[in-house]
């Protein structure tokens, strides 16, 4: 019995022995023995789904793929932070997709598309590290609005300018 205990692996020897311990209280004349049980790290479940890792890694890749890589976290945080925000939809996916929001989700046809390349792999990379909280710029909690630098939208003059990365100039409306 031991050896096949031992060929299941030590995940199946750690539930085999879990169960055994939780068995009903035995009668008084069985003695309990403490037995070691190995620690086993079971990943956390994801806060978000691969549908937002693909929204939030498209609208980096259209925004910011060719911006240096803090432009990149920064456009993914803005992002985040409008899905925190009650003003917007609840979900990434509906804040990359809503109308007027982000230019190149104007245009349907790439809603769903999958870009291929560097630029692609370093954009997912960056939405990746984003969502699992590997990555926050400080400072930037509450920045949920940007613009290139080579336009000027009207809104902008009703915002606090907060910073420029790259050729994105970020926003906050207080």
């Amino acid at each position: 019995m031991i050896r096949i205990l031992f060929n299941l692996g030590l995940y199946s020897l750690a539930i085999i022995v879990l169960v055994s311990i939780t068995k009903p209280t035995p009668p008084i004349e069985q003695t309990f023995y403490e037995i070691p049980i190995p620690y086993i790290d079971v990943p956390a479940t994801p806060l978000y789904r691969d549908v937002d890792l693909f929204c939030l890694a498209k609208n980096i890749f259209h925004e910011a793929g060719t911006e240096p890589e803090l432009g990149q976290y920064a456009v993914a945080q803005v992002t985040l932070n409008r899905v925190r925000d009650t003003k917007y939809p609840n979900n990434i996916c509906s804040v990359v997709l809503e109308r007027y929001q982000f230019s190149w989700a104007n245009n349907k046809t790439l809603h769903w598309t999958t870009p291929s390349g560097p630029n692609w792999d370093k954009s997912y990379l960056v939405a990746k590290s984003v969502l699992n909280g590997d990555q926050w710029i400080a400072g930037m909690d509450h920045v949920q609005y940007f613009h290139a630098d080579y336009v000027s939208p009207k809104w902008a003059n009703d915002m606090t300018h907060v910073t420029q990365i790259g050729r994105h100039i970020f926003y906050t409306s207080y």
